[in-house]
């Protein structure tokens, strides 16, 4: 009898060690200061924005913001929209305006802002109806918009760069797209 006892006794001493440790572990992660965890905002590098920082797409009721502010400036005329709200070459894909900004030219950045001033001096005027955010892939949020121009609604689609908040791609509809 004597033998069983102590042929369990170093298993309860190994066992209760284990428990001793698992506590102390336990405690300590309690009571230590925390490191940044994956989930809290990194630091960002020297020279970027708070406005940069932010993700714009982990928050899809922001992107109307970008979308009627450039509306707004679009009917008032200002000048370098295309500069502050879409992607520089080569990020900027398309802008495409069915059926006056097709095919070559809407791939064309260079040509982009004088097609913005033309737009205005021809007295267009457009205002945003509905913004309906769609996805997040590799960093672009995608988002499709209804404009209204003269009482016509216009079915639209665009991508915004989540990081620099500017458009990559912009199609005013009826069929949005950059018609080859």
């Amino acid at each position: 009898m004597l033998t069983r006892i102590s042929a369990k006794r170093p298993r309860l001493i190994a066992l209760a060690a284990l428990l001793s440790a698992v506590v102390v572990v336990g405690l300590a992660l309690l009571f230590l200061p925390r490191t940044q965890s994956v989930a809290e905002p990194r630091k960002s590098p020297p020279g970027v924005t708070a406005q940069a920082r932010s993700d714009i797409c982990a928050n899809p009721d922001q992107v109307r913001a970008p979308i009627s502010e450039f509306i707004d400036g679009y009917d008032k005329g200002q000048a370098d929209l295309a500069d502050r709200y879409f992607a520089a070459a080569p990020d900027f894909q398309w802008y495409s305006e069915q059926p006056l900004h097709e095919g070559a030219p809407a791939y064309d950045r260079a040509t982009f802002d004088a097609y913005l001033r033309q737009r205005h001096t021809d007295g267009d005027q457009l205002s945003v109806v509905t913004v309906e955010f769609n996805s997040v892939r590799g960093g672009i949020g995608n988002f499709g918009f209804v404009l209204d121009r003269s009482g016509t609604r216009l079915p639209s689609k665009g991508a915004l760069d989540c990081a620099s908040h500017k458009f990559i791609v912009w199609a005013i509809g009826p069929n949005a797209g950059p018609v080859p």
